[in-house]
């Protein structure tokens, strides 16, 4: 604890920002790509029915 208190706040503050910024758009893009599977599945089955 004393290391993070001898740096200064504002840079421990965006290195905290970054790193969950950082996981956050990592699972964004996992979501957003588990999003466009099933949005595809559901396309194509719906297109291959006759209705």
């Amino acid at each position: 604890m004393l290391q993070l208190q001898k740096q200064p706040p504002a840079t421990y503050k965006i290195k905290h920002i970054i790193l969950k910024h950082g996981k956050r758009q990592k699972e964004r893009q996992l979501f957003l790509l588990y999003l466009l599977k099933i949005y595809l599945i559901y396309f194509l089955n719906f297109k291959a029915s006759p209705d």
